[in-house]
């Protein structure tokens, strides 16, 4: 799968995560290039309209519906699985970084990028990329080995979720075939709709 097709399901993650928690703060989703050719998205939210659960999962639902995504090119959807293994790397990562706290007004100045392995339901993992752009969304106090678990744990079931994956892929898609590269607020709400039938109110 070429960068760009990651980029767009990583997004897809985030876009639905978020929308499916507090549709009003899904602002858009994008695809966009740099100069060295290099693929990069971004979902923006209004941040203070989750819990920072919600912001976790938001964050980290990228990692796995890429990892999904590219594990499932062969024709198969596979699922994902948990471990505390990931949930370590990724929690050694705020230990190792240093990565500050987004909040009002914050810039990143430069992103970066870790592959993590993912692991897949019966065995086997899939690499797929974690940013910085992601890890600065996790809260402080989202930040521990075990919060990161329970992150993941809940994004497993998400993600795995038939109707949640029908309207993950169609977003991806939506950001590599409509708008340019971007999608707006009634432009999601629009193809989530579509892909799921009516899968139109937030979560509980």
């Amino acid at each position: 799968m070429e960068e760009k097709e990651k980029t767009a399901y990583h997004e897809g993650g985030h876009c639905l995560r978020a929308w499916r928690a507090n549709f009003l703060a899904t602002l858009d989703t994008c695809l966009k290039q740099d100069g060295a050719g290099y693929w990069w998205g971004s979902t923006p939210v209004r941040r203070h309209r989750f819990t920072h659960v919600e912001r976790a999962q938001i964050a980290l639902a990228g990692l796995l519906a890429e990892a999904k995504a590219v594990a499932s090119e062969g024709g198969a959807i596979l699922n994902l699985a948990s471990s505390d293994d990931l949930a370590g790397l990724i929690a050694q990562l705020f230990v190792d970084e240093a990565i500050p706290v987004a909040g009002p007004g914050f810039e990143l100045e430069e992103d970066n990028v870790w592959e993590r392995a993912v692991p897949l339901a019966g065995g086997g993992e899939q690499v797929a990329n974690l940013t910085l752009a992601d890890l600065v969304e996790v809260p402080a106090d989202q930040r521990g080995q075990p919060e990161i678990k329970s992150a993941l744990d809940a994004l497993v079931v998400f993600i795995n979720d038939p109707a949640h994956w029908a309207a993950i892929d169609s977003i991806a898609k939506g950001l590599l075939h409509l708008g340019g590269g971007c999608l707006g607020h009634f432009m999601i709400y629009s193809i989530i709709k579509t892909a799921t039938g009516g899968l139109l109110d937030a979560d509980e």
